[in-house]
């Protein structure tokens, strides 16, 4: 049976983190919890994490007590997570439980509303970004054939002016 490690925080997020945006759940953990809960849950998600011995596993950063210290906290503990999905390594961590429910915050239906606007929303900021692409590879394209024009039209006009010069009237 695997580990059972009680923390509130590690639990919201490994039960939320394939439910909510990723912004989202930043905004919930970084808005719900304090800054020492975050980070004793991010020391202890790296922790637990060094022991699968995981080629590549991102650096536990120190955060310096300053503003936005929870916003980077959240940020390493999300990029740590995205990581480990990555690898199919949540199964092999501990079972992260709460120990007190009040210190998980209550995601409102309204929320769940905002998440399937907001992942559509990231949907389309992507392939829009995949439009930017093509559209500015389509002008750098669109440039180079009017400077072949301009090159041929100058062409054309030089030998339309050599034969005109070398035809006798």
């Amino acid at each position: 049976m695997a580990d059972i490690t009680i923390c509130e925080v590690l639990c919201f997020i490994f039960n939320k983190y394939s439910v909510l945006a990723k912004t989202q759940l930043k905004s919930v953990l970084v808005g719900f919890y304090q800054d020492d809960e975050l980070t004793e849950a991010k020391d202890l998600l790296f922790t637990d994490a060094s022991k699968l011995a995981v080629d590549g596993m991102p650096r536990n950063v120190s955060q310096t007590k300053r503003d936005g210290r929870a916003k980077a906290t959240v940020d390493e503990l999300l990029k740590l997570c995205t990581f480990l999905d990555e690898q199919g390594c949540f199964g092999l961590l501990p079972k992260y439980v709460a120990g007190n429910l009040d210190r998980i915050p209550a995601v409102k239906l309204e929320d769940m509303e905002l998440f399937c606007v907001s992942q559509k929303l990231e949907a389309l900021e992507k392939r829009l970004a995949a439009v930017e692409v093509v559209n500015c590879k389509l002008d750098h394209i669109s440039d180079k054939l009017a400077d072949q024009h301009a090159t041929v039209d100058r062409t054309v006009d030089k030998i339309d002016s050599l034969v005109a010069n070398n035809v006798p009237a």
